[in-house]
């Protein structure tokens, strides 16, 4: 590919040297560091190759940012600005001060069956045939009041809309354990049950299917350049929609309940059942089967 053009060089080793040092600079002190540019190539080369690899910071001064650390060689850099680039996403921020996770532990052998039946979930026709049929409008209503003059199509399309806004998908992980399949006993005890091909310990490998559902509305900003990626939550400020708060969380929790949580224990059909709560409150749940 041959070597850097001087212009291009001198800019490189500059933001390598400030890449390493983590310093600031200006766009004026980096664009000096080139010999000679014609009348409209330093904002050109500015904005289209060099300001993905900065950071904004106060002042109209910048930082080398961490995407950087891909074109580190000369030749590297040289791949970079020679093709078409998407190099550094922008992002705003958005921060939730109260979330609710649902982790339902079950064995892997169900994984593939519950997968088909929870991916059900992510249409509107299967989703507002369970909420007509299987919920039921009376108890709808409780969560989801209906006004007068609202349609049924209008009232279910709502209802709808506000399960898309918070379901968007679950996560499976697999983890390995070993349970004690009787009451405790001694070693010489556990011993005669293997004796006559009973087990005492049992190997399982577990899926862990986890949902996330924020709660509440977030707080946003955009991240290009401040250390404080995480402020304090604005706990004062949410007090007073704490009513608010609390409603929606029933919501969610009644709703998960009715549509998720049935369709797991009608399917999965274990002696027990755990699901463990965590976020706004932390509570273990375990749907033992009734003998």
């Amino acid at each position: 590919m041959g070597e850097l053009p001087k212009n291009q060089q001198r800019i490189f080793l500059f933001l390598l040297d400030h890449f390493k040092t983590k310093e600031s600079f200006t766009k004026e002190e980096l664009l000096s560091n080139a010999i000679e540019w014609s009348k409209s190539t330093p904002d050109t080369y500015f904005t289209k190759i060099y300001s993905p690899l900065l950071v904004d910071l106060e002042d109209a001064k910048y930082r080398v940012g961490e995407i950087f650390a891909k074109y580190t060689s000369e030749a590297k850099f040289q791949k970079y600005i020679s093709q078409k680039r998407n190099t550094r996403a922008k992002y705003s921020k958005l921060s939730y001060s109260n979330v609710i996770v649902f982790e339902f532990f079950m064995p892997l052998a169900h994984e593939t069956t519950l997968r088909q039946s929870l991916d059900a979930l992510f249409y509107k026709d299967t989703i507002i045939p369970r909420l007509k049929n299987i919920i039921g409008e009376f108890e709808l209503k409780k969560y989801f009041p209906r006004s007068e003059t609202e349609e049924d199509d209008q009232y279910y399309e709502r209802v709808c809309n506000w399960i898309s806004e918070r379901f968007v998908g679950y996560s499976i992980n697999h983890v390995s354990g070993r349970f004690r399949a009787e009451e405790i006993k001694t070693m010489t005890e556990a011993v005669e049950m293997q004796k006559i091909w009973d087990s005492y310990l049992l190997d399982e490998t577990t899926a862990i299917v986890k949902f996330i559902f924020p709660v509440g509305n977030p707080v946003k900003n955009t991240i290009p350049n401040l250390l404080n990626y995480f402020p304090m939550t604005q706990q004062e400020t949410e007090k007073k929609g704490l009513d608010q708060l609390n409603q929606e969380a029933n919501r969610i929790r009644w709703l998960f309940d009715a549509l998720f949580v049935k369709t797991i224990v009608e399917l999965v059909g274990e002696d027990q059942i755990w699901m463990v709560e965590t976020g706004m409150q932390n509570r273990l749940h375990i749907w033992r089967a009734i003998e």
